[in-house]
């Protein structure tokens, strides 16, 4: 998390390089943590990049409902939320 943290804030200061290079550092040393996935989905996106850039969103969506699903996992059969009108 420590790595993720550090991108956001080289990001905020205009570091855009070294953030793009420390959120992929945190994907890797764990691949598991969506904060990383979002940070290095939304730099590429900035950056121009956005087939990439999308996948890493898509996989930080996916890792947080992993996450949540270990704090409370859905009942057998229920495929997630309904939403009016979807």
């Amino acid at each position: 998390m420590a790595l993720t943290m550090e991108a956001y804030k080289l990001g905020e200061t205009g570091d855009h390089a070294r953030a793009l290079e420390l959120f992929r550092q945190a994907t890797r040393a764990d691949p598991h943590l969506a904060a990383a996935w979002l940070g290095l989905g939304r730099a590429l996106k900035e950056k121009g990049e956005d087939g990439e850039g999308c996948s890493c969103l898509l996989r930080a969506a996916s890792e947080a409902e992993r996450s949540l699903r270990k704090i409370r996992p859905w009942p057998t059969g229920w495929t997630g939320p309904r939403f009016a009108g979807w």
